[in-house]
C-alpha cells in the first residue's frame, strides 16, 4: 500500500503492512520498554494472563540504541523480514521454532526459510543453527510468547487494524510523494563512494511505536518508522538511515576490532551518519541532534578532522573520530 512509483534506480518506498503494526501493538500494550498514549488507548486489549507473560519476559523483548534482548530477533524482526501475511504463516513459523527436530538442529526451519534467510545474511545478519541452539533454554518463553501472538491475531485484525490503518496510510501517501522527488540513495552513494547493496529500501510505517524505539532496521533494505513522527524529522531521518546502512560495514569492522567498546563505536557511527547527513541536507538545519550519542560534538570533531584530511575515507574518519573523542574524554584503552 502507498507504493508510489518513481524513476530512481534504487527507490525508497513507503509501505503500510499489517504484521509490523500487529507485532508492535502487542509490545506497546504490554509497555515492553516504553510507555505511550497508544498503550493507554488499548489498555484493555491484553488479558491479565497475556500481560503476565510479556511482563515476565520483557527483558528478552526490549531493544534500542544498538542493544537488544535475546528474543528480539526471533519474535519481532525476523517475522517482519519474512513478510508473513496470515496467521497460518505465523503459526507455521513458531511451530518450526518450537519443534527443532530429533537432532535439535532446526533443519526444517532453515529449509523452509532458506532463501529469505540467505538474503538477510548476505547484507545484514545471519540466523544460524548455532545461534538458535544457544537459545534452546529460551524455547519455553518463546512458546508462551508465540502462543500469545497467535491468540491475539484475529482480535487485532478485527478490532484494531481497521482503526489504525487509515491514519498510517495518510502518512505513507505523503511520504511516497516526498521520496519520489529526491534520490536520496544516489546522493549518499556519491558522497560516500559506496554502493547501496539492494535495489530498493522499504520504509514500513507503524502507529504502535509511539514513545518507543524509532527507525528500527529489520534488514539492510527494510526499516520501521513511527507513522506519527513529525514530518520534517521523518524525511531527514530516513536520509540518515540510508547513511547508517551504507556505513554498516565500517561499524562492524570497528566493533569487532576489540579496540573500542560497543557503545563507544555505536555512538561514533550514528554520529558519523548524522555528520554526513548535514552534507546531504545542506540547505536545512537538522531537526535531530543525537544528544544521547554526543552527535553535535561529533559533528564538530568530524568536520575538523575532514578539513585536515581532505578526501578521507568514511571508515578512517570513524576511526580517527573514536580516537580523538576518547582522548578528549580521557578514557583509558580497553
Amino acid at each position: 500500500m502507498a507504493n508510489q512509483k518513481c524513476g530512481w534506480k534504487k527507490p525508497i518506498v513507503a509501505e503500510v503492512r499489517f504484521l509490523p503494526n500487529f507485532i508492535f501493538h502487542i509490545l506497546a500494550c504490554a509497555r515492553v520498554g516504553f510507555e505511550s498514549d497508544y498503550a493507554n488507548r488499548y489498555a484493555d486489549f491484553l488479558t491479565r494472563d497475556q500481560w503476565a507473560v510479556l511482563e515476565k519476559n520483557q527483558k528478552l523483548l526490549m531493544f534500542g540504541e544498538g542493544n537488544s534482548g535475546e528474543l528480539v530477533q526471533l519474535v519481532t524482526f525476523l517475522p517482519i523480514w519474512l513478510e508473513f501475511e496470515s496467521r497460518l504463516e505465523l503459526a507455521e513459523y513458531y511451530d518450526l521454532l518450537h519443534n527443532p527436530g530429533a537432532d535439535r538442529g532446526f533443519q526444517e526451519f532453515f529449509s523452509r526459510y532458506s532463501r529469505s534467510l540467505g538474503e538477510l545474511a548476505a547484507n545484514w545478519e545471519s540466523v544460524t543453527a548455532a545461534g538458535l541452539l544457544g537459545r534452546i533454554p529460551l524455547l519455553p518463553a518463546l512458546r508462551e510468547i508465540g502462543d500469545l501472538y497467535l491468540q491475539a491475531y484475529d482480535k487485532y485484525e478485527q478490532e484494531v487494524w481497521p482503526r489504525e490503518r487509515d491514519s498510517i496510510l495518510v502518512t505513507a501517501n505523503w511520504l511516497s510523494s516526498v521520496l519520489a522527488k529526491r534520490d536520496f540513495i544516489a546522493e549518499w552513494e556519491k558522497l560516500l563512494g559506496r554502493e547501496f547493496k539492494t535495489d530498493r529500501y522499504t520504509i514500513l510505517l507503524c502507529s504502535a511505536i509511539a514513545g518507543g524505539p524509532n527507525a528500527n532496521s529489520v534488514g539492510y533494505d527494510m526499516n520501521i518508522f513511527y507513522s506519527g513522527s513529525p514530518r520534517n524529522w521523518l524525511r531527514q531521518f530516513i536520509s540518515h538511515e540510508v547513511g547508517t546502512h551504507l556505513l554498516i560495514d565500517a561499524l562492524r569492522e570497528m566493533g569487532e576490532s576489540g579496540e573500542f567498546g560497543w557503545q563507544e563505536v555505536y555512538a561514533a557511527y550514528e554520529s558519523l551518519a548524522r555528520y554526513y547527513n548535514t552534507r546531504i541536507l545542506t540547505d536545512e538545519k537538522l531537526v535531530y541532534d543525537l544528544k544521547q550519542f554526543d552527535g553535535v560534538a561529533y559533528e564538530e570533531l568530524y568536520g575538523w578532522l575532514e578539513s585536515h584530511n581532505p578526501g578521507i575515507d568514511p571508515k578512517q574518519l570513524l576511526l580517527l573520530g573514536l580516537k580523538k573523542m576518547r582522548a578528549r574524554r580521557g578514557v583509558a584503552k580497553k
